[in-house]
């Protein structure tokens, strides 16, 4: 991929649902005319730490099949819409509460599965960074338990 632009990124679009974790990552070089370059968004240690806890402080990482490569794609969307909704609590810059539940966030859940399936496994070098972060986790999960 170089600077002028080429690349086989995925767009994120300025209004899209997860377009609230982009302008809210780590001030890295995430995108590039508007391309995302790296799955950076979902890698964001607070989503992972997220995913980490819905999974392993309960014992649900039991009922997951690891073999199966999307097994984590709708923990990984719903800590996304948990962090969303907790973004927009505070957009103004003061505090107002927002509902999290299905009706509120069911649509950033929504968007960010369509991000996963649409931006992220059509591109190889994307796929395989994104399955490399699920690795991440399920290590990180089983450590956190010792296992």
């Amino acid at each position: 991929m170089s600077e002028q632009g080429e690349s086989s990124g995925a767009a994120v679009e300025p209004g899209s649902h997860i377009a609230c974790m982009v302008g809210r990552t780590d001030p890295i070089n995430q995108t590039l005319n508007g391309i995302l370059q790296s799955v950076a968004v979902l890698e964001h240690e607070g989503l992972v730490s997220l995913v980490i806890k819905i999974l392993w402080a309960h014992g649900f990482y039991k009922d997951i099949d690891f073999d199966d490569p999307t097994a984590l794609d709708g923990v990984i969307a719903l800590a996304g819409a948990a962090l969303c909704s907790a973004l927009m609590e505070y957009k103004t810059g003061i505090y107002k509460c927002v509902e999290f539940s299905t009706a509120k966030s069911g649509d950033t859940y929504r968007s960010i599965l369509t991000y996963i399936s649409n931006k992220i496994y059509p591109r190889a070098e994307l796929a395989a960074r994104f399955k490399a972060l699920k690795a991440k986790i399920k290590e990180r999960g089983e450590a956190r338990l010792g296992l």
